[in-house]
Order: structure tokens, then sequence, then C-alpha cells
């Protein structure tokens, strides 16, 4: 053991292997500006690895697309946590990984006694490189920190995560409807939208795209793809109309990525205002799916054409920064959107 002035004792240092290295590199990128390498940034960088630990967060809903948002929402905000990670004891992180830390980055204390405590487990498994999963194990232990206040804002717990490290099955059930569970895989950043092609699907897995954050966009994703769960042909209103619901309610179902960047502002008031005055006119996914596999069936007919296709709408709404103009739209022109909410007896408008 080896321990260095005013600071709590440090292990003996073991070298990092290469996926651990490449989280200490990514948590240095993912920074706030140039202050400490915090648990939260500690934890966003192990979602983006290939071990067990990244599946293991994973299978509690914490992806890179979860963290880098969260991340990106606090950035320069002093009420961005209520932990403070222990910041006022940083250190250089040479003090707890020697020469296998690159100089001039700090860890905050929390983060430096997750290291410290990997490290022990290292020396006590007789381990030759210390590993990611040691390091989450070692980042989950503290309840106190900002990486266990992220893991509370995303819905889970520390020890359900390492109950997942430990073996247990995961539970795909967040409580939104089975039909719903593509589309949110698809904000959780678990399936790629396939239309985006090879370079930008890869552009938004590495920049951890938050389609929440972008209504109008998360809403043409998915009309391409409901055409093709459908089995049509082409795009029409009613396919806009089930993306608005499927959007709206993965988007309420998850805040924490539906708000980023809104800086307090009620995103159904702003991001998600037509999905609410839909629900409020008693329209919901399940039903307008319902109502338009009716219609295949020719019991249930929407009737004529579309007078202007769907990319006119979604043209018209990306000015905007939310669903309100472009539900306006469909139930004020003759659209098939709005025969189908008025043949299912909504109220309102």
């Amino acid at each position: 053991m080896t321990s260095h002035p005013g600071q709590s004792p440090t292990p003996t240092v073991v070298e990092p292997d290469w996926s651990t290295a490449g989280v200490l590199g990514a948590a240095r990128g993912a920074r706030d500006d140039d202050g400490p390498i915090g648990t939260e940034q500690l934890l966003a960088a192990l979602t983006d690895e290939g071990s067990t630990a990244r599946r293991a967060l994973a299978d509690a809903r914490v992806t890179k697309t979860v963290m880098l948002s969260l991340l990106r929402d606090r950035a320069g905000r002093a009420d961005a946590w209520t932990s403070t990670d222990d910041i006022a004891r940083s250190v250089d992180i040479q003090v707890a990984l020697g020469e296998h830390a690159a100089k001039g980055v700090q860890l905050t204390g929390a983060a430096r006694r997750a290291v410290d405590t990997a490290m022990a487990t290292a020396v006590q498994q007789r381990a030759k490189k210390l590993t990611t999963i040691m390091l989450l194990r070692a980042v989950l232990q503290d309840e106190q920190s900002r990486a266990a206040e992220a893991l509370r804002i995303c819905g889970t717990t520390p020890a359900a995560v390492i109950a997942l490290l430990d073996g247990a099955e995961p539970d795909p059930d967040d409580g939104l409807d089975l039909m719903l569970w593509k589309t949110r895989d698809g904000l959780l950043g678990h399936r790629a939208y396939r239309s985006l092609g090879f370079f930008k699907r890869w552009l938004v897995i590495s920049a951890g795209v938050n389609w929440a954050s972008t209504p109008i966009a998360w809403v043409k994703m998915e009309t391409e793809v409901h055409v093709k769960w459908l089995g049509h042909d082409e795009q029409r209103t009613e396919h806009l109309l089930l993306a608005v619901l499927a959007t709206h309610e993965v988007a309420v179902h998850y805040p924490h990525l539906a708000a980023e960047g809104l800086a307090g502002a009620d995103l159904l008031d702003t991001r998600y205002a037509g999905g609410r005055r839909l629900h409020e006119m008693g329209v919901d996914y399940a039903s307008v799916w319902a109502a338009i596999d009716r219609d295949q069936s020719e019991r249930f007919a929407l009737g004529a054409e579309d007078s202007r296709v769907v990319g006119k709408y979604l043209d018209a709404a990306a000015s905007d920064s939310g669903t309100g103009p472009l539900v306006e739209a469909l139930l004020r022109d003759d659209t098939r959107a709005r025969r189908l909410v008025e043949a299912l007896g909504a109220v309102g408008g």
C-alpha cells in the first residue's frame, strides 16, 4: 500500500486493461469543461465499452444515449446535481493510477475512492489487469455519488445494476405497452433507425443522439418505421398521427430524456403539446393502431387520399420545437388522420 499526504491510502496500482483504459479516456472527454472526472463521467464511459459492465447498465436502461443526454443537460448548471461527488477532495488522477494515467487531470473525491476500491479488488483477486467490471462495481458502492444519483434519475439503483452483474434476469417491462417497446428501444439507442444509412447511424450512436429532444425528427423516423411495421406501401397522415402518439407516450415515460435542454420548461407545453392534445381528446396509440388495422380490412375506411403528402406536414413543422403545430395542421385540414380521430369519437380539438 502507498499513501499520499492528506489523502486516504491508495492500493497498489494495477495496470488497467485496454477496455478500462478506454473508459478512463472517455470519462476524461465527457467532463464539463476542464473540471475533474466525476463518478457520473465514469458511469457514462462504462456505457460505451463492450463488456458485461455495459450490458448490465443497458439492461437497466442506462445506455450511452441516456448518460450523454444527462451530462449535456447538466453541463454548466449550478443546480445540476444534488450530490457534490466530494469534488472538494479532488486529486490528480496519477495519485490513483500512477503512470497509467494522463497528467493534468483530476478525479473527484468520490471517483478517486471508486478507483481505489477497484484497485483493491484487483489486488485481492490477484488480477493482472484492472477491469471494467471491477471499476463499475466500485462506482456502484457509493450511494451518495453522482453516479448513484444518475441511476436514480434513470429509474434504477446501484443495487439493481449490481444484481444484473451478479446474473439476475433483466426485466424488459418498464410499464409501457408492449407495442411501444420498439419505439422505446430506438430512443434508448438499443435499435438504430435503418433509414438513416450506415454512416448517419454511426454518427447517431457515436454522439448519443437523444431523439426525444428533437420530437419532429423523431416523429419522422417513427413514421417511416410504422409504415413498414403495418406493411403499407406509402406514408399517409394516419401513420404520422401514430408516430406522434408513439413518441409522446414514450417521451412522457422517459422525462429525463424528453426534457434535455428545456431548463425547467414543461415538456408537455412545448415539445409534446400535440400528443397531449390528442390524449385529452381520448386518442391514444393503441386506439389509433387498432383503427388503422380495421381500416385495412375495409371495416373502418378512412376515405380519400390526403390533400398534402406527409413530407409537407413534417417540413412545415420542422421550424417549431414541438408537435403542437403538427397536430394542429393534421386536425385542421381534411386529412385521413382527422377522419380517423373523428371516427374514434374523440371530443375536443
